[in-house]
């Protein structure tokens, strides 16, 4: 390569930008506010759906501009939920599809769990700083919550949940990613 070539290929080098993956860990909701002290009661069918919960977190403004921020919650998003419905069903058993009402029946179920990724939103902000940068993200997710009986529905609902966390912006904007995964 000649040296003018090199001269034009290390600029778009720094144009072409960084892409950091988030990677957020599952975790089950605790805090699961119920009517009685108990779990129901029972076996329960379980469908989780994920959706589209994979998002390319880009920063708004110009700080960071270069980098994105791949964010991928579908695995994550299937763990969390059977995590969290673990505190609420005394038995629940993971089932590839939805069941009908006789299926449900003849399978000695009490009734279908089923759980559906609707939306994930993400917005990173970088913020400079005197000594340091920060990077502020806040994540939204939406999910569909539905129990069904032999006899139909029981329950149907949707459920949101945002989180806001900063991080340290680190060398070359890194800290995002982990701005990003704490959030999620």
């Amino acid at each position: 390569m000649r040296q003018g070539q090199i001269t034009a290929v290390v600029p778009l080098l720094f144009l072409v930008g960084c892409a950091y993956d988030a990677k957020p860990i599952s975790t089950g909701a605790v805090s699961i506010v119920a009517n009685n002290s108990q779990k129901a009661p029972g076996r329960y069918a379980l469908v989780v759906e994920p959706g589209d919960l994979n998002k390319i977190i880009r920063p708004r403004g110009t700080n960071c501009a270069a980098h994105t921020y791949p964010l991928n919650m579908s695995e994550g998003f299937r763990a969390s939920v059977r995590a969290t419905l673990a505190n609420i069903f005394e038995q629940i058993e993971d089932v590839p599809a939805a069941l009908q009402g006789d299926t449900l029946r003849s399978a000695g179920y009490r009734g279908q769990i089923t759980v559906r990724g609707e939306s994930l939103e993400g917005r990173l902000v970088a913020i400079p700083g005197f000594w340091k940068a920060t990077i502020s993200t806040t994540i939204q997710l939406a999910a569909s919550v539905a129990v069904d009986g032999p006899e139909g529905r029981i329950v149907g609902k949707t459920v949101e949940g945002i989180a806001e966390r900063e991080a340290d912006a680190g060398p070359l904007c890194s800290g995002g990613a982990e701005s990003v995964e704490d959030a999620a």
